[in-house]
């Protein structure tokens, strides 16, 4: 999966972006506390971060959004509609496209054992959790 996250179609800051709404969605405190500095050294905002446990937001790009509601969408049904592939074939190619699908599977997973072991957030990353006005609460 390494090589996937560093080297797929998708840029970083991108899958960053979709990694932080799996593990908001999944209540994920360890991978919310490491990716949200991860995306921010990719150049995405710590008002972006915090936005991205928002249903919607009106700073975010077409492209953002594109990406999080596919990945609302994947987490919500399993799969994506045709108008949902669609709007995210604007920004994306088609194996980009699966690309998307196999980070969001891959992060719930991890999300899964994480979360079952209790995996405790090295201290380094604690402060970034709590610099979080939105924390992990699982979006309803």
């Amino acid at each position: 999966m390494s090589r996937l996250l560093h080297r797929g179609r998708i840029p970083l800051a991108g899958k960053e972006r979709v990694i932080l709404r799996v593990a908001h969605h999944m209540g994920c405190a360890y991978e919310w506390a490491h990716h949200s500095v991860m995306a921010q050294d990719q150049g995405v905002s710590r008002r972006e971060v915090d936005s991205i446990t928002l249903a919607q937001d009106g700073s975010w790009s077409t492209r953002t959004r594109a990406l999080l509601e596919a990945t609302d969408e994947l987490l919500d049904t399993g799969r994506l509609s045709p108008g949902t592939l669609s709007a995210l074939r604007g920004h994306l190619s088609d194996d980009a496209c699966v690309e998307l699908c196999m980070v969001v599977g891959h992060y719930v997973m991890g999300a899964m054992i994480i979360n079952t072991s209790g995996c405790e957030i090295e201290p380094p990353y604690r402060s970034s959790l709590a610099r979080s006005r939105a924390g992990t609460g699982a979006r309803g």
